[in-house]
């Protein structure tokens, strides 16, 4: 006996066209490769259907005939439908429980494919698949991408314990200066935060309050804000991977028209004058340092800035190999931006360092009590002696000597320290020479 055209279809894997009928419902054929499995390969088509169909339970709020409410509890379980009716709701809910946990196990059990994988994963499977719905990605290609860039493990480090690894990784890379201003800000964060919290559990607004309560100008903030989000990407970077975001780059930046400068505070002709004078009379120790700070433009700082580093070269190779000549002569080891630079000496600073000559000890003066007391008493601003010397430059040979000797872009000289001196007051600077003319 013939096949009719619709069996002949099931059988050779192939959708039918049109719905198999059955009495008065219609039947959609399952899909093909359903049919190709061997445990399936018996059953006729509508019966295939009727194994695998099932919907969810539905609880829906009915009114009898009489007026009452109930509820009525509905469903497909195995291609039977069900129907119960229920005066109270708990009653109702659960049934509506029970059947779908009923019909959820017979749908796991029922599988056109035969698989290794146990209940659970395949539960597991289909919670991926719901997860990547509205995705452009397969839960294939999910898991590769997963594989290639792995979630980071959660970081075991206390902030300060990560922060000293930082700065002992780059500490061979990177100049003192660059080094202090790492090691500041982020020490500065441990004490604020604590010292014992998660380096996994710093949070944007936790830096956002450290950075608020230093009162720093605009300036100042992104300097703290760029600093800092370089450490915290360093902790994001490969092979580390310590934490997966980095708290800091969430945080505003001031933009530059808000971060330009005031004008640059110096210290006015006279009282250079004067403050050389008195220290010849009553700190005779920092006379040394004054006056190269001055009238040079070495950076002050005795520690790790220039003058400090002038000092240990000096006692380690001698004055001779860096005051040569006319000139001052800074190795790339001295500078800040690590480029050596020649500075040469104006005819008052060779007299005054002829009177006060530059030792070691003369180069980093007294106690650090003195050098306070000496700034307090004299009013040097932050810098002072610094930008005192690079105007009074700028004014007598130009932007461009002032940026080379001094180790500056002409641009910095240009926006900063131009115009600050008058040409008279220039003379007059390099004109202030020591009162003693023995040497002390």
């Amino acid at each position: 006996m013939a096949q009719s055209p619709s069996a002949q279809g099931v059988a050779h894997g192939k959708q039918l066209k049109k719905p198999v009928t059955k009495g008065s419902g219609a039947y959609e054929i399952y899909a093909p490769e359903a049919v190709e499995n061997d445990h399936f390969t018996g059953l006729a088509p509508q019966n295939l259907w009727v194994a695998l169909r099932s919907s969810p339970v539905a609880l829906v709020p009915v009114l009898t005939r009489t007026g009452k409410r109930s509820f009525r509890v509905t469903g497909t379980i195995r291609g039977k439908q069900r129907k119960r009716q229920f005066l109270s709701q708990a009653d109702a809910s659960a049934q509506q429980d029970a059947w779908e946990m009923e019909r959820l196990a017979a749908a796991a059990a029922m599988r056109p494919k035969v698989t290794r994988l146990t209940h659970a994963q395949i539960i597991e499977s289909e919670a991926c698949y719901e997860l990547l719905k509205g995705e452009s990605l397969s839960l294939t290609e999910a898991v590769k991408a997963a594989i290639r860039n792995p979630p980071p493990i959660p970081c075991q480090l206390t902030f300060a314990a990560a922060y000293r690894e930082f700065l002992a990784a780059r500490k061979p890379f990177i100049s003192d200066a660059q080094f202090c201003n790492y090691e500041s800000p982020c020490r500065r964060l441990g004490v604020f935060i604590g010292e014992h919290i998660n380096l996994f559990d710093v949070s944007t607004a936790q830096v956002d309050k450290w950075l608020t309560s230093l009162g720093a100008s605009s300036k100042s903030w992104n300097t703290y804000r760029g600093d800092l989000a370089v450490v915290f990407n360093w902790f994001i970077a490969a092979p580390r991977r310590w934490i997966a975001e980095n708290p800091v780059a969430a945080l505003s930046r001031f933009r530059r028209r808000d971060t330009l400068p005031g004008l640059i505070e110096i210290v006015p002709c006279p009282v250079v004058r004067e403050m050389m004078h008195w220290l010849e009379s009553h700190k005779p120790e920092w006379v040394a340092c004054f006056a190269i700070a001055i009238f040079a433009g070495i950076r002050p700082d005795r520690d790790d800035g220039e003058m400090g580093k002038l000092a240990n070269a000096i006692e380690r190779d001698g004055a001779e190999r860096y005051f040569r000549g006319d000139s001052l002569f800074l190795t790339a080891d001295l500078t800040k931006d690590g480029r050596p630079r020649r500075i040469p000496t104006p005819d008052n600073l060779k007299q005054w360092l002829a009177q006060y000559p530059a030792t070691p000890a003369a180069l980093k003066g007294g106690t650090r009590t003195d050098y306070a007391e000496i700034r307090a008493k004299w009013k040097i601003p932050h810098d002072g002696l610094r930008h005192t010397s690079i105007s009074a430059c700028a004014a007598l040979h130009g932007i461009t000597e002032a940026a080379v000797r001094h180790g500056n872009s002409e641009k910095v000289c240009r926006d900063n320290y131009l115009s600050l001196f008058s040409v008279q007051d220039a003379h007059a600077f390099y004109d202030i020479r020591p009162q003693k003319t023995e040497p002390a």
